[in-house]
């Protein structure tokens, strides 16, 4: 009897279980052997597994198989991950193909003592870890790694040791130097040992910014991150090691030039480093999110605007071009090549929300079911309304909200400083033309010289008329827009040669100049600049409008002037096409005013972005 229940063991168990361990394993019954015949109660997964797995890229916590697979999605070989769901651990597969499946992890305790085993298999192991190390099942997988870690941060720095205070030489005063001894003393040897200096980075970034690959930025991004952590670790060892004093001792101390080079050296670094990763964090990211019970993608645009992308696969090629494209803002299709033909993924979206309707963005414990809190996102809009999601990978949340936080303190100051800009044009606006002011004088000459007039610049000269102003002195029709007339019509004489003399060699119906003069006056009303509007505090509102927005997200110092100019040759496109006469110029005005108004309320993120929709609304009239 005693042989044939070691032959059952060994069938149960696996000769390759039973060689692996020395535990000796009983015959593992689906009763008690207390007589009653009651069924075995199942191991629950409690707190202390879950800590025990916390630490590993591959482990994901409540996670359903819908969200396994999206956080696999992305990954080109094949790749496994360890989740739990309910009371289960479960396995997630995809191959390189795509193929997605799923292997539940079994629980058994057997004398006390719990074990681990594939739900196809036979050995078992003490642990998680231990079954994701040996099991055969998983051999030719890959564990899960944290997303987008390739190429460049497999060069990142590793953790070193510690930095020790020594008290081994006195200075010319008597007085102790205190010496810091590191396993690398300065910070060159630091970041040779990790592949990487600082200069290293600031090339690569310099080169990858000016490119459009996601990848190679996402790879910088965590390089980055990963030497910035490094260094910071390094400063804190030092402080920790000097707070170990006494006040009294610590005023006593003196740091010998090598610390002070090499502490110095440290936070130069971690300056350029923080510097470096707000400019890629400024090129946007991708984000895979569960958002109102869906997967989806959350884009951030490198403009600040803000994409809930559905995500689809289709082989079916009619799925990738939308009879009507104009209902997305957002369309992108991206090819997936598999053993069972092509499959296509295509990331869309209808609704952009801009980084200037953003309150504030936190990350915040999310009720995802009766019993399953998790840590999310959420992103509070000034409407009063708020969005909450939690991402897919959950250390994502982290760099989300450091993204989306990065883009709205960018706006933030850009906002700050448009507003200054634009009040300083209504200043320009009240400045009168003054005769007397050379400056004002040097202004006008170049706008002679740029529209070609003939001989020397005079203040009053019949030449003036030629180019659209109503009478031989040009101050006097400055007076309703002052100093900003003029310069508006130097920037659009200057930056737009070839279309203004070609506006003015033709003789059009309407005087150049004097209509330039009654375009800043229309783009001024458009926007709301005036003498109450500057007097408000940048908080108001009225500060915050649509038709503004353009030059916070711009943040160039020539937003007006290119607005002015687009203005201009949008008006003349229209003067044509309309075949209008001196007569219709109120009529010409009142088109133009309806197109910018629409245009700008079309909220561009820049001024590239408006020129390209007022020139296809200009080629639409030819």
């Amino acid at each position: 009897m005693a042989n044939q229940l070691d032959d059952l063991k060994e069938l149960r168990n696996g000769f390759a279980g039973k060689l692996r361990t020395s535990k000796d394993f009983s015959l593992s019954s689906p009763y008690q052997s207390n007589g009653n015949e009651k069924k075995k109660q199942k191991p629950v997964i409690n707190e202390e597994m879950i800590n025990q797995l916390e630490g590993n890229n591959w482990f994901f916590p409540e996670t359903n198989k819908t969200s396994a697979e999206a956080i696999l999605a992305d990954c080109n070989e094949d790749t496994f991950l360890v989740r739990t769901e309910k009371n289960d651990f479960w396995v997630s597969f995809i191959t390189k193909d795509g193929r997605f499946s799923n292997s539940l992890i079994k629980m058994e305790e057997v004398d006390g003592d719990l074990f681990f085993f594939m739900e196809e298999s036979h050995r078992r192991f003490e642990s998680i870890v231990e079954l994701v190390r040996s099991a055969v099942e998983l051999d030719q997988f890959t564990p899960f790694h944290k997303r987008r870690r390739q190429s460049l941060i497999s060069k990142t720095p590793s953790n070193r040791g510690g930095s020790r205070l020594s008290f081994n030489s006195v200075n010319e005063n008597g007085e102790k130097v205190m010496r810091t001894s590191h396993d690398s003393d300065s910070k060159e040897e630091l970041e040779e040992s990790s592949g990487f200096t600082v200069k290293d980075i600031e090339k690569e970034y310099q080169q990858v910014m000016k490119g459009n690959n996601d990848q190679q930025i996402a790879a910088l991004k965590e390089t980055v991150k990963a030497m910035i952590e490094n260094f910071e670790t390094r400063i804190q060892e030092f402080d920790k090691n000097l707070l170990r004093h006494s006040l009294d001792m610590r005023e006593s101390i003196n740091l010998s030039s090598e610390d002070n080079r090499v502490y110095v050296s440290y936070n130069q670094a971690i300056t350029k480093l923080k510097r470096i990763l707000i400019g890629l964090r400024l090129r946007g990211d991708e984000f895979l999110i569960v958002h109102k019970g869906e997967n989806k993608m959350f884009r951030v645009a490198p403009d600040g605007q803000m994409h809930f992308c559905t995500i689809k696969k289709t082989s079916k090629t009619e799925d990738l071009a939308p009879s009507d494209m104009s209902e997305y803002c957002y369309f992108n299709v991206k090819v997936i090549e598999g053993g069972r033909g092509v499959l296509y993924e295509v990331k869309s979206a209808k609704m952009a929300h801009f980084i200037d309707e953003v309150a504030k963005i936190a990350t915040e414990s999310i009720v995802v079911s009766a019993d399953v809190v998790k840590g999310g996102c959420v992103i509070y809009w000034k409407n009063g309304k708020k969005s909450s999601f939690v991402t897919a990978i959950p250390e994502d949340v982290f760099e989300l909200v450091e993204v989306v936080g990065t883009h709205l303190k960018s706006f933030n100051q850009s906002t700050i400083k448009q507003i200054q800009m634009i009040k300083d044009i209504y200043r320009t606006k009240t400045t009168q033309f003054d005769s007397d002011s050379t400056q004002h004088l040097f202004l006008l000459s170049r706008l002679w010289k740029a529209t070609h007039l003939n001989g020397e610049m005079e203040l009053v000269s019949r030449e003036w008329k030629k180019i659209g102003f109503q009478g031989t002195n040009p101050s006097t029709d400055f007076r309703g827009m002052g100093l900003l007339g003029l310069l508006n019509l130097l920037y659009f004489a200057e930056n737009y040669s070839t279309e203004v003399l070609k506006i003015v060699d033709s003789h059009r119906d309407y005087p150049w100049a004097a209509s330039g003069i009654n375009i800043t006056n229309m783009i001024m009303n458009i926007l709301g600049i005036n003498a109450e509007l500057v007097t408000l505090h940048p908080s108001v509102p009225a500060w915050h409008t649509p038709l503004l927005s353009m030059f916070y997200h711009a943040n160039n110092d020539d937003t007006f002037d290119e607005l002015y100019s687009q203005a201009f040759l949008l008006f003349d496109q229209l003067w044509i096409h309309n075949k209008a006469t001196y007569m219709d110029f109120p009529t010409i005005i009142s088109k133009l005013q309806r197109s910018v108004e629409e245009l700008l309320a079309r909220r561009p993120t820049s001024v590239e972005q408006l020129c390209s929709w007022i020139e296809h609304r200009r080629k639409s009239f030819t």
